[in-house]
């Protein structure tokens, strides 16, 4: 079940919103010390990020509290996690999780691009991504059974497929290549690769 949805509802708040702002109060609160740390970080996010403000409910202390108390019920087993800085040690450990992961393919001189905690490799490599995802969480965690959320692959002869499809004609790899080739390189991103390149011809010697 989505552990956002409450069997409760608070006044002023659609299913909808509640939602969100529950969400955004548990995932607050994992990252936060004790209670009052968390409804101050809560309050100070959701005025600052126009997808989440609510406006039409004051979110005091007990009010939040009402509605960390009803999530605590509904998640009983990660309960004590909350209000306790417990989102360090899991930054962490995402952290050794995604360091498994470049150090495997960075050995195999396979690019790898993370994005929080989401990563990126070639075709043909998905398979092995998700087979070392597993090995590298059962390592840092000591159980095993995941179940690792995969984006839907791409490969060339689906890119191949959506060309034939496009009445237009469109070729997508020549489409890219000739956005590519009208890029405007700037001085800026010319000295940072030139002292990247400097950098790496000291230290990989």
């Amino acid at each position: 079940a989505d552990p956002y949805v409450l069997n409760c509802s608070a006044e002023g708040l659609t299913p909808e919103k509640q939602r969100k702002v529950v969400k955004l109060l548990a995932l607050t609160a994992i990252n936060a010390e004790d209670r009052r740390t968390a409804f101050m970080a809560f309050r100070d996010q959701i005025t600052r990020d126009p997808i989440n403000n609510v406006q039409e409910v004051s979110f005091t202390d007990d009010f939040l509290a009402s509605l960390l108390e009803a999530f605590l019920d509904e998640n009983g087993p990660i309960a004590h996690y909350l209000c306790t800085d417990k989102g360090v040690e899991l930054m962490a450990i995402d952290g050794n999780i995604t360091t498994r992961l470049i150090r495997h393919f960075t050995n195999k001189t396979v690019p790898i691009l993370t994005v929080h905690d989401s990563y990126i490799v070639e075709f043909g490599y998905e398979d092995e991504l998700i087979k070392v995802m597993n090995k590298a969480c059962e390592e840092e965690l000591g159980i095993s059974g995941f179940r690792i959320k995969e984006e839907k692959k791409l490969t060339p002869r689906m890119l191949q497929q959506f060309q034939q499809q496009d009445p237009l004609g469109v070729n997508v790899i020549d489409g890219y290549k000739a956005i590519k080739e009208q890029t405007t390189v700037t001085d800026g991103y010319k000295k940072r690769i030139d002292k990247y390149m400097r950098f790496k011809e000291k230290y990989s010697k």
